[in-house]
């Protein structure tokens, strides 16, 4: 039996507090969706951590420093 194919969709974003909401909304409209949404945070200051953690679904991963 052949497994299924798993999708993965990436965002590496520093600073994307204006941008993520969007980028995250593409990703979700995605046919087929994605199995999971890795957002790779590098080191932002603004409130990237806070809206890729509020989306459902996304897994956050921040850049060591």
């Amino acid at each position: 039996m052949i497994a299924e194919p798993t999708i993965t969709a990436v965002s590496v974003v520093r600073n994307g507090e204006a941008q993520l909401p969007g980028a995250l909304r593409s990703i979700d409209a995605q046919t087929p969706r994605p199995d999971r949404i890795l957002v790779v945070d590098g080191q932002s200051p603004d409130a990237t951590a806070d809206i890729a953690k509020a989306h459902p679904g996304v897994d956050y991963l921040l850049q060591p420093g």
